[in-house]
Order: structure tokens, then C-alpha cells, then sequence
């Protein structure tokens, strides 16, 4: 089996990384998925040479890619910020403020959540103002500098930015309605991150544990390939320590 650098625990092949993701807070389908799946997929691992080289949690940012993508955000918390609009952070985006304080070198994602959906158009005609370009996807506006190169046969470009628009009674799944208590979300608070001012969830760390069971223990690598819009081949993950709040040690 390929060796990897780093303390690196169980390394699961797709489909076996996808099931082993959506089996999480069930700990003994989680251990069965695992189980199967390191007997039955192939020895051999193929990693994505392009996304990870020989580590799976190396930086995909390049230095040029990580200046766009903040130069992005802070565009985009300006223009939120002149209609009020609160912006806060959300999914991967909050795992990497709370545990690294920072975009997670191995995400090329960046997603905010809007939980007030009436600011939406207006929001949209404030980043569009700028000279930014938002495309509807569902209910994600995806927002990018059109003189930035398109994301592999899709209609923008790379890096993006996802704001996750919520409808409050919403039904359509975890795109449509945040599934979490409305009082683990609001009202939040001002933080500064990658130097934009947005905002974090009431309570983030329990937001964490209900979603990213094992985050202050474990991490994972991504499981989606954001530049060319594809699933990634194997999820990786290995052992990790918190503090008290969250913040990844060592």
C-alpha cells in the first residue's frame, strides 16, 4: 500500500470515502464502512497527483490563488456590509476560522451563509456594483471575478465564493434550510477572518459537533475538487489535538 508523510490514520477510496463521510453519528455503520472498505477496494492507492502529490493535507493554494480568494472575501464583506446584509461563515469556511483561524490549506472552498434571505437580491446588485459576477446554482450564489479563468465547464470562475442562501422554514435539505437550531446560528458576532470583517454562528463550536462529528480529534481531507467540480478519489484522515476552543495544537 502507497506510504504517505504525516501521522496518517485510515485512507478510504470513493465510493467507501463518501459512505464512510454520510455514516457519521453513527459509529458502528461508520466502523462496518470502514472495515469494508479497506478490505475491498484495491491495494494499490492512486492518489490525485495534481491535488495532493504525495499528501493528501498539503496546501492546494497557491500563493497567487490565496491572494484572489482574499482579495474575494473582502470584496465581498464590503459589499454586504454597505446594505447590512450579515454574512456569516459557515461549513468548511467555519472549521478552518475556529480550528486554524484561517482558510484549511487543503479546502479550495470558501462558503458564507446568508440567513436572511430577503437581503439576497440586494446583495446581489451590491457585488454585482463592484464588478463581481454571482451566479445562481440552486439556492447558492456563487461569486467570482470574471477575469479569472472558468471552473472546469461550469459558468464561473475560480477562486469563488458559495453564500448559502437559507430559507427559514425551507425543505429542500441542508442547501435549502440550515440544519441546526436557529439559536445555535443567531445572532452571531463580528469576526475578522483572512482579513474580512463577517460574521461566526451563536454558538460555533456546537455547530461543529453537529455536523463535523470527530472535527476536534480528527481531520479529513476534502472530498471535492472545487477547481475542476469533481470528487475527489480518496478521503484521508488522521489524528489531531484541540484546545478548549477548538484551536488545532501542534
Amino acid at each position: 500500500m502507497k506510504k504517505f508523510s504525516g501521522d496518517m490514520g485510515p485512507v478510504l477510496l470513493e465510493p467507501w470515502g463518501t459512505w464512510h463521510q454520510r455514516s457519521e453519528g453513527h459509529p458502528r455503520l461508520q466502523r462496518l464502512v470502514m472495515w469494508l472498505g479497506r478490505r475491498l477496494q484495491p491495494r494499490q492507492l492512486e492518489m490525485d497527483a495534481a491535488r495532493f502529490a504525495e499528501d493528501p493535507f498539503a496546501n492546494v493554494w497557491e500563493p497567487e490563488a490565496l491572494a484572489q480568494v482574499r482579495e474575494l472575501l473582502g470584496r465581498v464583506a464590503t459589499a454586504g456590509a454597505a446594505i447590512e446584509a450579515p454574512l456569516y461563515l459557515f461549513w468548511g469556511t467555519l472549521l478552518g476560522h475556529v480550528r486554524e483561524g484561517r482558510i484549511l490549506a487543503w479546502d479550495d472552498d470558501v462558503d458564507l451563509a446568508l440567513f436572511e434571505p430577503a437581503y439576497a437580491p440586494a446583495l446581489t446588485a451590491a457585488l454585482q456594483a463592484t464588478g463581481l459576477q454571482v451566479v445562481k446554482y440552486n439556492s447558492i450564489l456563487k461569486v467570482f471575478d470574471p477575469a479569472r479563468p472558468s471552473t472546469t465547464g461550469k459558468e464561473w470562475g475560480f477562486p469563488f465564493i458559495d453564500i448559502f442562501v437559507y430559507q427559514p422554514e425551507g425543505t429542500g435539505g441542508p442547501w435549502d434550510a440550515p440544519p441546526f437550531d436557529a439559536a445555535l446560528l443567531l445572532p452571531g458576532r463580528p469576526v475578522t477572518f483572512e482579513g474580512a470583517v463577517l460574521r461566526e454562528p451563536e454558538q460555533p463550536l456546537a455547530v461543529l459537533d453537529q455536523h463535523y462529528r470527530g472535527w476536534r480529534n480528527q481531520e479529513k481531507s476534502t472530498w471535492w475538487n472545487h477547481r475542476e467540480e469533481r470528487q475527489m478519489r480518496i478521503i484521508a484522515v488522521r489524528k489531531i489535538r484541540t484546545d478548549a476552543n477548538g484551536r488545532k495544537l501542534g
